[in-house]
């Protein structure tokens, strides 16, 4: 039925309206049943009661230009199934003690062109299962506590309202309750966040903007609790413009998240999740998306560009998960950055153009796990690892970058496997420093400005496995300073000077079975200043100078079993008192020499089962020692050795290998 205390509708009795409330302390317009209406026209105004109106047990109330203001409790209270209240154009719920619009146990309100400000706590109030309000174009909530509070399972729905301004959140939707934001929403400029979802609350947006607000464009907290943004959402001018926290989720599509303060998306709590996918753009933001303290990003297909540190960072105990398609460009340090244990995971994945990092790993048990499809170009380093950090990568290109495809740093590792190309790169492919370790298998190093892989650095190592392959670089391999190298089947060719050089005090390269350094255009392999080289089944050749130079006080190269040295201009040179030891060594079709010694204090031994057939020379002081070894062949002499100059050979045969040996120094056969 319809209150007694006011008619079926009402054109601008506001005086009889305040005192029939002020009697009974009811609302002062109660429309109660099914069968009643009461309908409200320009010019009411209801203020001062309790309630301004009250519907329930399928009652029905519809207003056009009515005021509800300055009530005890609500502007209005819309309660029970089948009760439902219709505010239309010129509508102002304000200034209420409590709620403008009070929705419960199963009500419905629907709004167009209505305002909802300054109510001491809520714009529009939804609570109990079924209770649904439905806020369409034109409507705004403003200057609230809470611009809407959804709770209990209640439901809202809006398309193109604004809720700004107000003391804590544009929108809350709490425990078993969802609110549906369609185009043109706007949640602008509240005090804390644009839209708060916890307790197991559900919020689905499109077309919707949250901006300028205090703190963060969407939060999303709690186990159960879920933000789903669509197409054409924008959050940006926010602290952060999504928070996800506690256990809560955030699923955006085609979704921009930029110039806000801090971070496009923030995760950070353990089963926090965001997951990013087709059409998202994380852009100038401080960072485009920031994990850490367990939380989880997941994206596929987004941009994260521009941004004043890192597109993606990861921290403490937190995974990021880039899958097919995702970009992270021109960001001012680095496209994604792990520290403090975080852990990154990339396929078919671009990091290209950021100021320093493609990617950069730093921290004990931090890691990036790159898979197939990875691009890490035009950075400053394709990808950074230092003080503990780990990279894994399958199949990435690192190129084109202005220093290093992959630099590893103090305490690191690096670990490249099949497929793995670090190309055109400005300094080298591969830098080990300061005790950093490098391993490789199946691994191509090509056409990088200086070197292909560089080891500096006492405890640094590059250990190079089946199937690498060093090629049209300056050096294949350059290790110096106390650096390490090891390589087991791999190619050093067509490099513009020299396959391997080992310089320096400490500097070591072994090159064990299937090596190959061939075609490299100066040198095979250059030791010197003290460097040691050793080689075993190892084959040097097509050299235009010196399949093996050693040279300088303290250099060594020990050739062992299997090794050959073949179709150089030399085999192998050893000058300024430089050191050459072989064994079951092969020096063949050389087109001078197979082994040259000169300078006083230089020295090459060649102990059983050495084989030449391009002869030795021994000048300037230098000396051969040759035990067992066969000279055989040679187009002049086996061996020759100048002025000052020794050669002690041990059961060789024959001497001279075709009985010629041209002797201004010394030969002592035994």
């Amino acid at each position: 039925m319809l209150s007694p205390f006011f008619p079926m509708w009402a054109g601008g009795w506001e005086d009889l309206v305040h005192r029939a409330s002020r009697r009974a302390g009811r609302p002062a317009v109660e429309v109660k049943d099914a069968c009643s209406t009461a309908v409200l026209k320009e010019g009411c105004k209801l203020s001062g009661n309790k309630n301004g109106a009250g519907v329930d047990d399928g009652g029905r109330l519809q207003a056009t230009g009515t005021t509800f203001s300055g009530n005890k409790e609500h502007g209005v209270t819309v309660k029970d199934a089948g009760s439902t209240a219709v505010f239309n154009e010129g509508c102002m719920l304000s200034e209420n003690k409590v709620a403008g619009a009070y929705v419960c146990d199963g009500g419905h309100l629907e709004a167009t062109g209505t305002t909802f400000s300054g109510n001491k706590s809520y714009g529009v109030y939804v609570t109990g299962t079924d209770s649904t309000a439905v806020l369409k174009e034109g409507c705004t909530l403003s200057d609230n506590k809470y611009g809407a509070f959804v709770k209990d399972g209640g439901r809202l729905e809006a398309t193109g309202p604004m809720f700004s301004g107000n003391t804590f959140y544009g929108v809350h939707v709490g425990k078993g309750s969802t609110a549906v934001l369609k185009e043109s929403c706007t949640l602008s400029e509240n005090k804390v966040a644009g839209a708060d979802v916890q307790d197991g609350g559900r919020l689905e947006a499109t077309g919707t903007t949250f901006s300028g607000n205090k703190k963060d464009g969407v939060y999303v907290s709690g186990t159960g609790s879920t933000a789903v943004l669509k197409e054409g959402c924008t959050l940006s001018d926010n602290v952060a413009g999504a928070l996800v926290q506690d256990g809560g989720r955030l699923e955006a599509t085609g979704t921009t998240f930029s110039d806000n303060k801090f971070n496009g998306v923030y995760v950070t709590g353990t089963d926090s999740t965001a997951v990013l996918k087709e059409g998202c753009t994380l852009s100038d933001n401080k960072y485009g998306a920031f994990v850490k303290d367990g939380g989880r990003l997941e994206a596929t297909g987004p941009m994260f560009s521009g941004n004043t540190f890192y597109g993606v960072h990861v921290g403490k105990g937190s995974t990021a998960v880039l899958k097919e398609s995702c970009t992270l460009s021109e960001n001012k340090v680095a496209g994604a950055d792990v520290q403090d244990g975080g852990r990154l995971e990339a396929t078919g994945t671009t990091f290209s153009d950021n100021k320093f990092n493609g990617v950069y790993v730093t921290g004990t048990d931090s890691t990036a796990v790159l898979k197939e499809g990875c691009t890490l170009s035009d950075n400053k380093y394709g990808a950074f690892v230092k003080d503990g950090g780990r990279l894994e990568a399958t199949g990435p290109m690192f190129s084109g970058n202005t220093f290093y495809g992959v630099h590893v740093g103090k305490g690191s590792t690096a670990v490249l496997k099949e497929s793995c190309t670090l190309s055109e790169n400005k300094v080298a492919g591969a830098d080990v420093q300061d005790g950093g370790r490098l391993e490789a298998t199946g691994t191509t190093f090509s056409g990088n400005k200086k070197d292909g892989v560089y080891v500096s650095g006492t405890g640094s190592t590059a250990v190079l496995k089946e199937g690498c392959t060093l090629s049209d670089n300056v050096a294949g391999a350059l290790v110096q300073d106390g650096g390490r190298l090891e390589a087991t089947g791999t190619t050093f060719s067509g490099n513009k000077v020299v396959g391997v050089k080992v310089s320096g005090t400490g500097s070591t390269a072994v090159l064990e079975e299937g090596c190959t350094l061939s075609d490299n255009v100066v040198y095979g392999a250059i030791v010197g200043d003290g460097g040691r080289l050793e080689a075993t089944g190892t084959t040097f050749s097509g050299t235009k100078e010196v399949g093996v130079y050693v040279s300088g006080t303290g250099s060594t190269a020990v050739l062992k079993e299997g090794c050959k040295l073949s179709g150089n201009k030399n085999g192998a040179g050893v000058d300024d008192g430089g050191r050459l030891q072989a064994t079951g060594t092969t020096f063949s079709g050389n087109k001078v020499f197979g082994v040259a010694v000169k300078d006083a204090g230089s020295t090459a031994v060649l102990k059983e089962g050495c084989m030449h057939h391009a002869g030795a020379v021994v000048g300037g002081g230098g000396r051969l020692e040759a035990t067992g070894t066969t000279f055989s062949g040679n187009k002049f002499n086996g061996v020759q050795v100048g002025k000052d100059s020794t050669a002690v050979l041990t059961g060789c045969t024959p001497v001279g290998g075709d009985g010629r040996v041209w002797d201004n120094g010394t030969i002592s056969a035994r």
